[in-house]
């Protein structure tokens, strides 16, 4: 099964919770700023990079991790690729996209807009961190909801 977690610029809450799920945020802290910072694909990219999966790694099941920003056209995006994928014979149950976009805080939108969109990591990056960790918790939340739900599958 491949897990791709969504989200509008794919910098933030979909790149933390592809590493929650890959085992590699620990579930039960709230990350430092050093911590974030450290993790491939955390508040680096850039507009042409919306729309590529990035690969997070495997989780305990054996799952592939993916992130990925949409934009604003999640939906379009989802329904494009799974017709794609019914086209191509893919089978639509061999992934599943995640939207984070519910776990993101005002925060991290204001802090990812100023350091994502208009460059200004001076201001942003420190508001879209403090809204990260905020926001922790309950995308650690989310993250255990989707992983019930493959475990469930696997029985």
């Amino acid at each position: 099964m491949k897990v791709i977690y969504n989200c509008y610029g794919g910098a933030h809450s979909s790149v933390v919770a592809g590493y929650i799920h890959c085992g590699l945020l620990r579930k039960d802290k709230i990350p430092t700023k050093q911590q974030l910072m450290s993790l491939a694909y955390y508040d680096s990219q850039q507009n042409l990079d919306h729309g590529i999966l990035q690969y997070i790694g495997i989780d305990e099941q054996g799952n592939e991790i993916y992130s990925v920003g949409l934009k604003s056209e999640r939906q379009f995006s989802e329904k494009c690729l799974e017709n794609i994928a019914v086209i191509m014979g893919i089978d639509t149950d061999s992934y599943i996209f995640v939207d984070t976009i519910s776990k993101v805080n005002w925060y991290m939108r204001i802090g990812g807009f100023l350091s994502r969109a208009l460059g200004l990591t001076i201001i942003g990056r420190p508001l879209v961190i403090y809204g990260t960790q905020r926001a922790f918790f309950d995308i650690c939340q989310l993250v255990e909801e989707i992983c019930e739900k493959l475990r469930g599958e696997k029985k």
